[in-house]
């Protein structure tokens, strides 16, 4: 995704009322990223599941959060995502990169 469109697309979700982007960057979204570091809105997470649970935390307090992560990332997160959805009544947004897609 060619770097305007990435930070189109942080802008855009920002407008639309997400508050905390939370994921494990990857040089696909590097410009994303990027532009969220500039507003202070990024949390970087080490894992997809840490992601899930900070993202999660944040939801509860009534502050909506967007998780993002690549395709792999999100096979690993499966189980946290299905006991998270199972445990909490909580909405939330994922932004899934396919690796290698244009």
């Amino acid at each position: 995704m060619k770097e305007d469109t990435q930070r189109r697309v942080f802008d855009h979700l920002m407008k639309k009322g997400i508050e905390n982007f939370i994921g494990v960057p990857d040089s696909t979204l590097k410009h994303f990223v990027d532009q969220g570091l500039k507003k202070n809105k990024i949390i970087i997470a080490t894992r997809e599941e840490e992601a899930i649970g900070i993202a999660t935390g944040m939801s509860l307090s009534k502050s909506p959060s967007l998780v993002f992560m690549q395709n792999a990332g999100f096979a690993n997160s499966l189980s946290t995502s299905k006991n998270r959805s199972n445990s909490t009544k909580v909405d939330q947004h994922a932004w899934i990169r396919v690796k290698n897609s244009n």
